[in-house]
């Protein structure tokens, strides 16, 4: 049986995913002004760090520059991945904000919602019965892959946009041309203000749809690539207003290896499963290739590909174009993900040779396990389609019994969460009684870090200092290195200290710290070393004291 008012279970489908979100994350996340949560996280930090410096800098152009986290250097609010979407436009109603305001929650929120939203368009076009529908949005709802990145790597939870891609391909044929072409264009604008990363997640679903124009029309005409053009364009015209090409960020090639998908990802839970152990990997940053499908998905999967087998050996299936290149897409993000040692467990199989110049291309986006996400929707959307040739209450059934196997799978994740979020966190500051009664005792501008080594730990806690007294940064944690931070951490290698600056080093600087002893007086705190100008403005010598 199939519904006849479809239109109205894609909002059923949003609204699941809320009532998920909030089952699993509560409902404090989603206080505005509760920002505690988000410091000493690590990357979560950085995403919402990166985002408060924006707002907090004034206006330049390109839109998404801030000089606050390199100064002097202009960065774009794209590489701290604070989802641009949102900080922009809360830096412009920022006047009517409180200083410390948070849309991270209310983005994983929506977030969730918009997963079960497109997994319902997407059922809806296949004609899924309505109940095997809305369960089966369970499934990608609590995809492992989505939340194992929400509120790490919280703009990569936003993986609706891989299942949108889905969705505009498989309407390339139902849905008006000028229509299909300014959603592709809506989406490649819409993605850069998210996460770079879903560009080329989604790109091969809109070259698909123009390959399967062409098949069906049997003709070659331009139009027919509008849509690639404008995902293209829209993509470009955004990284281009974000600042993307004006910030000095640098691309690293080091991720084909270290970073790559093992073909033992989709079984390897890594502590996401009461069943199934973590299993050993080549690189321990293969968890970029994360993939695991669960308990219930393996299950299911299991059953559809007998299901298969058996309709193939009675010749009843015929694969069309549509899925075929589906296929075939399929196949090309898991060669990227692999690439360009395949390997399973702890053992290097293959080793794919890969041009000099694709490496060079290749090296802006570097995690190339991330990859495999796109195979992982496509897999678990054909398990769901594919059980209703059983039968509607047999499908029912196995997909209700897959559900309780699944989510029994990762429930201790699920609780980890909870009880992650369910308390009042109260971040504590470092040595901030030290803080607060140097800031006070003079008005400084900067905080200068002297050491260039990659302490992202302790970045990210002076990041939280500068912000809470309004003070600048010359070196912060970003997605790539920016060319000429670490030459602002050796400022005093080329220039006398400033009276508005304070000089942050590590312990172990023995010598950096001896050989600016006559310019910088010294105060030692649990893990830095702070230095402010001995003399004032006026030339009289500074009475500041700290025990």
């Amino acid at each position: 049986m199939y519904y006849k008012d479809k239109a109205l279970y894609p909002i059923w489908g949003f609204a699941t995913g809320i009532v998920i979100f909030i089952i699993i994350y509560g409902v404090k996340v989603l206080n505005p002004l509760y920002v505690d949560w988000l410091l000493g996280r690590g990357d979560l930090t950085q995403h919402y760090l990166g985002a408060q410096f924006f707002c907090r800098s004034n206006w330049m152009f390109p839109i998404g520059l801030s000089d606050q986290l390199a100064y002097p250097i202009k960065t774009s609010v794209i590489f701290t991945d604070s989802i641009p979407i949102l900080a922009i436009p809360l830096k412009l109603f920022g006047m009517f904000l409180p200083d410390n305001f948070q849309y991270f929650g209310v983005f994983g929120l929506l977030s969730m919602g918009f997963q079960g939203y497109f997994a319902v368009k997407i059922f809806n076009i296949w004609k899924i019965d309505w109940r095997i529908t809305l369960i089966g949005s369970v499934f990608l709802i609590t995809a492992p892959i989505m939340l194992y990145r929400m509120f790490k790597h919280t703009s990569l939870g936003a993986q609706w946009i891989i299942l949108a891609a889905i969705y505009l391909y498989l309407r390339y044929d139902s849905m008006e041309n000028m229509k299909f072409i300014l959603y592709w264009g809506l989406l490649g604008f819409f993605i850069i203000g998210i996460h770079t990363y879903f560009f080329p997640m989604c790109f091969f679903f809109v070259l698909g749809s123009v390959v399967n124009k062409i098949i069906n029309e049997e003709k070659i005409r331009i139009y027919y690539f509008a849509p690639i053009v404008t995902y293209v364009l829209g993509a470009i015209l955004n990284f281009w207003l974000l600042g993307g090409f004006s910030s000095k960020a640098i691309g690293g090639a080091d991720g084909f290896k270290a970073y790559s998908f093992n073909l033992n990802s989709f079984f390897n839970s890594r502590g996401f499963s009461r069943l199934i152990p973590q299993l050993d990997s080549v690189s321990d940053f293969q968890h970029e290739g994360f993939a695991y499908l669960g308990v219930g998905i393996i299950c299911l999967l299991i059953i559809c590909i007998f299901v298969d087998f058996f309709t193939i050996n009675k010749n009843k299936i015929k694969i069309q174009s549509i899925d075929l290149i589906l296929i075939c897409i399929g196949v090309i993000y898991l060669l990227i993900a692999v690439s360009p040692v395949i390997s399973f467990g702890d053992k290097e199989l293959i080793e794919i040779p890969i041009p000099q110049v694709f490496s060079e291309i290749w090296a802006f986006f570097r995690a190339t396990g991330r990859f495999i996400w796109p195979v992982w929707y496509l897999l678990v959307l054909y398990s769901i389609r594919k059980i209703q040739k059983l039968g509607i209450k047999i499908g029912i059934a196995v997909l209700v019994g897959c559900m309780i196997l699944q989510i029994f799978d990762i429930s201790n994740v699920l609780k980890s969460r909870n009880k992650w979020l369910a308390k009042t966190i109260v971040y504590k500051y470092t040595d901030d009684e030290f803080w607060q009664q140097l800031t006070q005792y003079r008005k400084f501008k900067h905080i200068c870090i002297s050491f260039t080594d990659y302490e992202i730990s302790k970045w990210l806690k002076l990041g939280a200092i500068a912000l809470k007294y309004d003070l600048t940064t010359n070196a912060f944690y970003f997605a790539r290195e920016i060319d000429g931070m670490r030459d602002n951490t050796e400022v005093l290698k080329w220039q006398e200290p400033n009276e508005d600056s304070i000089y942050v080093f590590l312990p172990e600087q023995i010598e950096l710290l001896e050989d600016n002893m006559h310019s910088l007086r010294y105060y030692y705190l649990k893990d830095f070393v702070i230095g402010i100008s001995w003399l004032e403005k006026d030339g009289t010598v500074n009475n500041f004291s700290y025990e």
